[in-house]
């Protein structure tokens, strides 16, 4: 693979953050779907950041879930970190 090529490579994503939102949202009786309407992203994108399959593009969508989940500091921090 040339260089092109890995920078066009999408992120590797990250169990702990999969993980850590999926326990969150299910800690607040959410679904998936009224997850990612308070988030203001589509529902299968929650499902692929739950499935380990994304990670969100940039922060502000991070910020989003935080807000959505009314995640406490150390949630935040933890799923900021985990995002990367």
């Amino acid at each position: 693979m040339d260089e092109r090529e890995l920078r066009q490579q999408p992120p590797i994503p990250n169990d702990e953050f999969s993980q850590l939102l999926h326990a969150l949202r299910r800690g607040r009786g959410l679904t998936q779907g009224e997850l990612a309407a308070r988030a203001a992203v589509a529902t299968s994108t929650v499902q692929a950041y739950e499935q380990g399959k994304r990670l969100p593009e940039d922060s502000a969508i991070v910020d989003r879930l935080c807000v959505a989940l009314t995640a406490d500091r150390d949630n935040r921090a933890q799923l900021r970190a985990a995002a990367g």
